[in-house]
């Protein structure tokens, strides 16, 4: 069930709405009534279970137990248990702690916990269990064993022990070998004992013969100095055993911190313990026992933000290398340690049962979504509503898509950040098309990392078959082949972590909660359902001026006001800086906060339309003109001129000064006189080809100041463009990346603009008469809301106190087209009308011509029909 409620809703208002669409009783949360709970405050945050039932008594949990079980491989990866002190049984049958491992029988240990002492032993029948790697039939258990039955290995652990976090290099590279240095050769032993006797026969013999025992003494004394590097041989020997076996040690050790277990994944996930029986449970801070020291968690991590995935675990020997090189060399055996796939692969494909390669896919979002250099990295999930793991919804970085055409819209929006991981669960014959080949290439095109389900894909240069048991499988790269068993993360274990992670994301602070975002979305600022929109266009008077979201900065979100900040603004960026989409925004973001009659625009892109074009279909367009033609050049600057004329009648008529005391005057509601707001998107244009006509928009943006026309002009080329007319008329002004320290300095007064990165589109700085240059980061109309869109709350709009709230099931919601998943502004009268967020210009024009058309207001009137009739006009 998805429920979509503002943060700060009372859980009693909650718990009303779901008596009413779901019929159920009083509600608890972890114990508590829901009714006394508030949402955003724990334990009632994202990811958190609803029972429906009568709420335990105060006071019944049982208290923290001692001990638990961690499955580290296997079948059953990730599982805990609580071992109370009592016998506990373990095998794939009926038994206490049941794990679906063939290797195992139905019984096949038996843990026996007492206050003194824990033990393992066989089952009668029952293969022996291995315990560090030695076949037993009965063994004592310390926190630093490892017990292995069949294809699983445990590990116990004090339930109140503090674990530390996952290792800093967790998810790197473990190829570099280990060296260790190479024993001096003092020769042969048996050719220096066979030297050193020869002497000692020789002098027996001339003693014998002469009857002088000295030589005896001579020959021994000789022999002595021969077996001299014999015995020194010896210790360099011994210490090159020790060396060997400490590196042994060390790799054995440094696999498993950059490939932990699922177990230990579930454990660092620092969530207070859930009471409970014996079975997989939720526990504090946590990891196994044996996880290396805290030093090791604050080593600084690579600049390589890509991870290596563990898949498994197979019998390998030590990554040790001896320097000098010996020809002769073997490495010893390592025992069990995990695989791990090298992220250079730009694809795998993954074969094998559907519910066995779920469950290895389970793992790996685990592992992704935990490592600290692929934390921040997206993840997108494609397949069907029935295949994919919708408990990843609780996971910030995951998108999940329900069909290709969702998923390329949203790697189209994720693209722009960092590289991340494609996953293609498997999908039905419709989706195995040209669409789907199109997407995953794309994905290549992007840098992402391809997992493809069920099928061998164009450009994946591993493929990972899993046995129909479970409990084998096989990694095949570059001609090599490693047998694994497999660690399969079950369903609960992996909505269990889900859980864990957004309920620790709602309740912590920001890391750096000065930091900018790298990427806005508009739907987040500015919420968007039909009814907001009417309540803010109610709202709006007109009198403070117009004011546009731009995005957010560091105090929270930048805005810009015609009236106190303008009235007229310069944008100007390079290629790929954000400038066209920073113009969306901010015709966007005006559109949502003031009505057709009060705020109109009309466009000059000079691009084509492919900048503005998509928002001509606003009730506020009057108009746009696409093409640089004089006559059409002329058209609209005659229409405009004839807008003035006509606003200076009608300000001497009723004795006004500027607009706001027009509107005043004549009433707000019904003076027919709005804000005009002429966008051009890249007026370069003009200056080159056509500087008579630049020359007359800037006499409009002097003379219009009064009158409430606006120019909002933007280019990619700023030096050069910059006239005395401009500068006169236009003193704030936006810089996104520019290509040199002289525009930044031409466009804001300062140099910042140059030195930012192409990695963050959008990212610009804001200059206005009254401040310095302000850095924030623009928001965007194709940004999504979350990058799970499916569950995140939003807070209600200030201006409309309406409280939106929907509830229905994960799968409703992910069945919706990728643009209206965010439900975050939905209203409850279930007329279906979405948010804004993640659903780019069309979706945007839609929602508000579907609130203008229920208000009925006739539309605004376009400057001077009669003379830009050949001009495009809307409406």
């Amino acid at each position: 069930m998805t429920i979509t409620v503002p943060a700060g809703t009372s859980g009693a208002h909650v718990e009303s709405m779901l008596e009413a669409v779901r019929n159920t009783g009083q509600l608890s949360v972890a114990g508590q009534r829901l009714a006394v709970l508030t949402v955003g405050v724990p334990p009632l945050v994202s990811g958190a279970v609803l029972v429906d039932g009568a709420t335990p008594p105060a006071g019944t949990s049982p208290a923290p137990l001692p001990l638990m079980l961690l499955t580290h491989t296997g079948p059953g990866a990730g599982s805990v248990y609580r071992i109370p002190r009592g016998q506990h049984h373990i095998g794939r049958g009926a038994a206490g702690i049941s794990l679906p491992d063939p290797g195992m029988s139905r019984e096949h240990a038996l843990l026996d916990v007492s206050g003194e002492r824990l033990e393992a032993a066989t089952v009668a029948a029952a293969n022996p269990i291995h315990v560090d790697g030695r076949p037993v039939r009965r063994a004592l258990i310390t926190s630093h064993s490892t017990v292995r039955c069949g294809h699983t290995t445990f590990s116990v652990a004090p339930d109140n022990e503090s674990f530390p976090a996952l290792a800093a290099d967790a998810g790197r590279s473990v190829k570099e070998p280990i060296e260790v240095p190479r024993a001096k050769n003092h020769g042969s032993r048996a050719t220096i004992a066979f030297t050193a006797g020869l002497p000692l026969l020789a002098g027996v013999g001339l003693a014998a013969a002469t009857g002088m025992w000295m030589y005896l003494g001579f020959s021994a004394i000789s022999a002595l100095g021969l077996v001299l590097p014999l015995i020194l041989g010896r210790g360099g020997r011994q210490e090159y055993r020790r060396a060997l076996d400490h590196a042994v040690g060390e790799d054995i050790a440094r696999r498993r911190r950059r490939s932990p277990s699922a177990a230990e994944i579930l454990v660092a996930s620092h969530i207070p313990s859930v009471a409970g029986d014996v079975g997989v449970r939720v526990f504090g801070p946590g990891g196994k026992s044996g996880t290396p020291p805290p030093e090791s968690n604050t080593r600084p991590v690579p600049e390589d933000h890509s991870v290596w995935l563990r898949l498994g675990t197979a019998q390998s020997f030590a990554n040790i290398r001896v320097v000098p090189d010996d020809p002769h060399f073997s490495p010893p055996p390592a025992g069990w340690c995990p695989v791990a796939m090298d992220p250079g692969h730009p694809g795998a494909s993954i074969q094998g049962s559907r519910e066995h390669v779920a469950a290895l896919l389970r793992f790996i979002v685990m592992q992704l979504a935990s490592f600290p250099g692929s934390a921040s990295a997206p993840i997108l999930l494609l397949g069907t509503v029935e295949n994919l793991p919708l408990s990843a919804r609780f996971l910030p970085q995951v998108t999940l898509a329900a069909d290709t055409d969702a998923a390329m819209a949203a790697l189209k929006t994720l693209r722009h950040g960092r590289p991340g991981t494609v996953i293609v669960m498997e999908s039905p014959a419709s989706q195995e098309n040209d669409a789907l080949l199109h997407f995953i290439q794309a994905s290549h095109q992007a840098q992402w990392q391809v997992l493809h389900c069920h099928a061998k894909i164009a450009g994946s240069r591993g493929a990972i078959t899993l046995d129909p048991s479970g409990v084998a499988a096989t990694f095949e790269s570059g001609g090599e082949r490693i047998d694994f068993v497999p660690d399969l993360v079950p369903a609960a274990v992996f909505d269990r972590f889900c859980r864990i992670v957004a309920a620790r994301l709602s309740t912590q602070e920001p890391s750096n909660p000065g930091a900018l975002p790298d990427r806005s979305s508009l739907g987040a600022l500015l919420p968007c359902g039909q009814r907001r929109i009417i309540s803010r266009w109610r709202s709006a008077s007109g009198k403070n001026g117009l004011t546009a979201v731009l995005g957010e900065g560091r105090g929270g979100p930048v805005t810009f006001n015609l009236k106190l900040d303008g009235p007229h603004l310069l944008v100007a960026g390079t290629t790929g800086s954000g400038k066209s989409e920073l113009l969306k925004t901010f015709v966007a973001s005006i559109a949502l906060s003031a009505p057709p009659e009060h705020a109109t625009f009309l466009f000059f892109d000079f691009k084509g339309g492919s900048g503005l074009g998509p928002l001509a279909g606003l009730p506020h367009c009057v108009g746009i003109l696409t093409d640089l033609g004089r006559e059409h050049l002329n058209r609209a600057l005659e229409s405009l001129r004839g807008e003035i004329r006509r606003r200076e009648k009608l300000f001497a008529a009723s004795g006004a000064t500027d607009l706001a005391q027009y509107q005043r005057m004549e009433g707000s509601q019904d003076s027919g006189l709005p804000h005009l707001i002429l966008v051009i998107d890249e007026f370069r244009i003009l200056v080159d080809e056509d500087p008579a006509a630049l020359h007359q928009l800037m006499r409009v943006a002097t003379i219009g100041r009064s009158l409430g026309i606006h120019l909002v002009m933007a280019t990619q080329r700023p030096q050069g463009a910059l006239t005395a007319d401009i500068r006169a008329n236009v003193t704030s002004s936006i810089a996104l990346r520019v290509q040199s320290e002289m525009e930044s300095v031409d466009i804001i007064n300062s140099k910042a603009a140059a030195s930012i990165g192409v990695d963050v589109p959008g990212r610009a700085f804001l200059a206005t008469a009254a401040k310095e240059p302000e850095e924030f980061q623009a928001a965007s109309l194709d940004v999504p809301h979350s990058s799970r869109a499916l569950t995140r709350s939003e807070e209600s709009s200030p201006e409309s106190g309406v409280l939106d709230l929907v509830i229905r099931s994960a799968a409703q919601a992910l069945r919706e087209p990728f643009g209206s998943q965010d439900v975050g502004s939905q209203d409850v009268d279930g007329s279906g009308r979405t948010s804004l967020a993640n659903t780019g210009a069309g979706r945007l024009v839609s929602i508000v011509n579907e609130a203008w058309r229920h208000l009925g207001t006739p539309s605004p009137p376009k400057p001077h029909r009669s003379t830009l009739a050949t001009v495009h006009l809307l409406g």
